[in-house]
């Protein structure tokens, strides 16, 4: 890892289990044993860290989620897909040093700082129901799934599914592992394969 991706990742925990707010440049070069001039040289200051931070571990993982998305063949596919992708996520927030931050006031933070931020996020949700339920309207089209399925509700059902997984691993102790996270998709999957014919 590079002194930048070094930097970026330890701001990450620095700002999830301190806060935004207390985090200053001193602890980021004194828990990297890096000079002033070492971290200037890759960051003109905090806000550009934290604006690294979140497009690394939120904006990134949303491109992920689209992915699965494009590439999936089928309805089962996409389950398994965010199966995957969301175990890799709870991992990456699991494995920060403190019992349990909350990734979302981080998210937060940075969307209140930084408009755009938002606007991206914000951007991604609609992007992503419209793709779902235009996926389900072909699985629907093609038989796969039942002529009554909502493609609408359902993509709605399925963003929401994610994002509550998400939450819940904050209220959960670390014991939740990979394999939590597939039987909670296939328990999704399951009810939702109650609309498959």
């Amino acid at each position: 890892m590079n002194t930048r991706e070094r930097i970026i990742a330890h701001s990450f925990n620095l700002f999830l289990n301190r806060g935004y707010a207390s985090v200053h440049i001193s602890h980021i070069l004194k828990d990297l044993e890096l000079s002033r001039g070492g971290f200037y040289h890759h960051f003109r200051n905090k806000e550009e860290v934290l604006k690294e931070v979140i497009e690394k571990y939120y904006i990134n993982q949303l491109s992920d989620l689209t992915q699965v998305v494009e590439s999936a063949k089928s309805f089962k596919e996409i389950i398994i897909g965010l199966q995957n992708l969301a175990a890799k996520q709870i991992e990456i927030f699991l494995s920060v040093d403190e019992e349990k931050p909350n990734h979302y006031y981080l998210m937060f933070e940075a969307m209140r700082l930084f408009p755009e931020t938002k606007e991206t996020i914000s951007h991604w949700y609609v992007e992503s129901i419209k793709r779902l339920r235009t996926f389900i309207e072909k699985c629907v089209a093609d038989g796969e799934l039942k002529e009554d399925v909502e493609p609408s509700m359902l993509a709605l059902q399925i963003i929401t599914q994610v994002e509550g997984l998400f939450v819940m691993s904050h209220f959960v102790d670390k014991s939740m592992d990979k394999e939590d996270i597939l039987l909670v998709f296939e328990r999704i999957y399951n009810n939702t394969a109650a609309a498959l014919n």
